[in-house]
């Protein structure tokens, strides 16, 4: 209840990790499953759909780098804002609305059975084992990625990889706040922090405004427009539509971040109203007090103007009592 308060790390690390067990449960709750890749001795798991081997499309959804596991965006934003803004159970909602197969990279998360780090591979290694498992060679089906930060360099590499062999099913990647390599075979969009019209870099990858100036922020507040763009590019969309496509993207961002940029006003706006209301309320309680003390100092001078005049009473009466005895007495006849 309230907002989160920080303690120290070692409680800060205990309830991140009982964070990623439950963004873990409610990924299940939803229908995702876990799915095991084994390596030897050891063991490790992404989730993904049932059945989404299947389908005609498959999303793709790849984390950054650090703590973050399968399911998050930003642990920052699920602690201090709200599920909706810091996991990827929206993406993954709106992609089992549309009918995609659903796969949520987890390269993060520890191998199981490895006594060290030597038994475990490095990071970006455990995104393409988990996404070679994922997108066999028969599987018959488009591909879209959302990355976001390190998650790129996932998608980069499983995309050479492919590519490679000649593999073409990655229809498009779209990034947050992220990089990509491959933009020369792939469609490619980066929604990233700088409030800058659609442009493209020396990568080839088109970079967009978010409508977020935070890193971790980028995610949630573009799916709208992102969404828009994986539900439109399909396997006949060519680079002057992928254009027109991306533009309509970019009015959608532009159209929220102005509604949102209303409401902060608005917001202000009520705040200072509220502001003036408790300042003229002030104001007149200032004032009421100021005529009650007021009324108290006229009352005081009063009394004070009284008691003068009693004492100059006195002082009149004492001096008539004092001049009679000074009289000289009466001539006897």
């Amino acid at each position: 209840d309230g907002p989160f308060t920080f303690t120290t790390q070692k409680e800060y690390e205990e309830l991140g990790d009982r964070i990623g067990e439950k963004v873990y449960e409610m990924m299940e709750e939803i229908g995702l499953e876990r799915r095991y890749v084994e390596t030897g001795k050891t063991r490790r798991f992404y989730f993904a759909s049932p059945g989404f081997q299947e389908k005609e499309r498959i999303l793709v959804l790849i984390h950054g780098s650090g703590v973050v596991k399968a399911g998050q965006w930003a642990r920052r934003l699920i602690i201090n804002e709200s599920l909706d803004r810091g996991t990827q159970l929206p993406y993954i909602k709106r992609g089992l609305a549309n009918n995609w197969g659903i796969v949520v990279i987890n390269y993060n998360e520890k191998c199981e059975g490895a006594k060290d780090r030597l038994q475990c591979h490095f990071s970006d290694e455990h995104g393409l084992a988990e996404w070679a498992d994922a997108i066999t060679d028969n599987v018959d089906a488009e591909i879209m990625v959302v990355a976001h930060s390190a998650g790129g360099d996932v998608a980069s590499g499983a995309v050479r990889r492919m590519q490679l062999k000649g593999d073409f099913r990655v229809k498009v990647v779209t990034l947050t706040d992220s990089w990509f390599t491959e933009s020369n075979s792939v469609f490619a969009v980066n929604f990233n922090t700088q409030k800058e019209q659609l442009n493209r870099n020396y990568s080839g990858t088109w970079q967009m405004y978010s409508g977020d100036d935070t890193h971790e922020g980028t995610s949630a507040a573009c799916i709208n427009a992102l969404f828009a763009v994986l539900e439109a590019v399909d396997d006949m969309t060519t680079t002057k539509e992928f254009l027109e496509i991306l533009e309509c993207s970019e009015e959608i961002i532009f159209k929220e971040y102005d509604k949102k940029d209303d409401k902060k006003k608005e917001g202000k706006d009520g705040k200072n109203e509220e502001k003036k209301k408790e300042e003229k309320s002030g104001d007149k309680k200032k004032e009421k007090e100021t005529k009650k003390e007021e009324k108290k100092e006229v009352k005081k001078e009063k009394e004070k103007d009284k008691d003068k005049k009693e004492e100059k009473k006195e002082k009149e009466k004492e001096k008539d009592k004092s001049k009679e005895k000074e009289a000289p007495p009466a001539a006897q006849p």
